[in-house]
């Protein structure tokens, strides 16, 4: 999986982040015009509508189970 933010420069594909910061009691919304995770090498093609389930980690160890929909860019 790979972190990338299109806000990082001109060439939106080409920019992949280790972090995004979001501020404490705030949010992060994400869609394919700012943050958002690719997902690479994968076993078989994902179709758009599949939902995926995932799990992130914060700084401080916190796991997050997120679903999200499978969309094409």
């Amino acid at each position: 999986m790979e972190l990338r933010d299109k806000s990082k420069g001109a060439d939106a594909r080409a920019q992949t982040v280790d972090f995004v910061t979001v501020p404490a009691y705030g949010s992060l919304s994400m869609d394919q015009n700012s943050v958002y995770l690719m997902l690479v090498d994968l076993k078989r093609p994902l179709k758009p509508g599949e939902m995926v389930s995932l799990t992130l980690s914060t700084q401080d160890g916190l796991k997050l189970q997120v679903s999200a929909p499978v969309r094409n860019q």
